[in-house]
């Protein structure tokens, strides 16, 4: 349980730090102020509490949350807490949001701004964003610590005031340097996953080509494909024509479903040209993901065959966008 402290004291603790929350004056400020610092505590079950009682204040607790992430106070796991709480304190809403842009472009802790922008993954930018920060944020996809990029393309791709064409290179090269990186993964297993480690790995890199489409992004994977195939390149070849289907070319999708049929490739990549299928030709692929649905090759897991668990999913994707048919 949290440590219950009078909030006279709180409040003398935060005119002692004046650079730190110098805009507290009010009770609730010197309780969130608390709050904040109780993520620090090395009791997993009161930063776990002081978290939930930061969320529950909403938005009205992200200010704070912001500033203090921004410092170099604490461990970078307590700014890193931080960040959990404001990407946690509005539901995905737009403060949150801009918030975590902030942190991504400005944090002078390279831990805050890369989980920030690992927060930005799953979030839908619907307010128009500068010109700088569109700079910024693409530059950030060509960071060292992919994942982070990978979280920033994704945000970037759903964005609904950002050029497309503005990111499609640099997200192009983004899944080429993945793609290098998770040599040696082929086939081996993930916990927990009916894939294999490589298709669960590169799964969010290839996110984003659906989003930005193949207008855009198109005449990018075609110059990486046609250099990889000169270069005898096999491995490169089949994800960048994986990233061609999901980024809605049909003219690829005879390929993929060649690769879904061959009985001699590893179940998990049929599962995930099997996905690019269903990308490719949305609701005209409904016939082959029904085919699949009942397909028994085992996998990693070998209670959820992996050509089954993604036809099932993409079917449900495509009857809920349909629900006539």
């Amino acid at each position: 349980m949290l440590v219950a402290i009078s909030l006279s004291v709180i409040s003398a603790e935060a005119q002692e730090q004046p650079g730190a929350a110098s805009h507290i004056v009010s009770e609730a400020g010197a309780s969130m102020f608390a709050l904040s610092n109780a993520l620090a505590q090395a009791d997993w079950a009161a930063r776990d509490e002081a978290e939930g009682r930061l969320v529950a204040l909403g938005k009205d607790a992200i200010p704070l949350l912001l500033e203090r992430a921004k410092t170099d106070e604490g461990t970078p796991a307590f700014r890193q807490d931080r960040v959990r709480a404001i990407a946690k304190s509005d539901g995905g809403g737009e403060a949150s949001t801009r918030a975590l842009i902030d942190l991504t472009l400005t944090a002078r802790d390279t831990n805050v701004a890369l989980a920030a922008g690992g927060w930005l993954s799953n979030r839908r930018i619907n307010f128009p964003l500068t010109q700088e920060q569109v700079t910024g944020l693409v530059s950030r996809i060509g960071g060292d610590n992919l994942s982070a990029a990978a979280g920033v393309a994704r945000a970037l791709a759903r964005a609904t005031n950002v050029d497309k064409r503005v990111i499609a290179a640099p997200v192009v090269e983004l899944l080429a340097r993945a793609i290098r990186e998770n040599r040696g993964r082929t086939n081996s297993p993930t916990r927990g996953s009916y894939v294999s480690s490589e298709v669960l790995h590169l799964d969010g890199f290839l996110t984003p080509f659906s989003d930005i489409g193949f207008d855009a992004v198109g005449p990018y994977l075609r110059e990486k494909l046609g250099a990889a195939r000169a270069a005898g390149d096999a491995r490169m070849s089949f994800w960048l024509t994986i990233a061609i289907g999901h980024s809605g070319d049909r003219s690829v999708a005879e390929s993929l479903l060649k690769v879904v049929q061959s009985t001699n490739e590893d179940s998990s990549l049929r599962a995930a040209a099997l996905a690019a299928y269903a990308s490719a030709l949305k609701q005209d692929a409904i016939p082959i993901l029904e085919q699949y649905t009942s397909d028994s090759t085992s996998g990693p897991d070998p209670r959820h065959p992996p050509i089954a668990m993604i036809a099932k999913r993409e079917l449900a994707f495509l009857l809920r966008a349909n629900p006539k048919r």
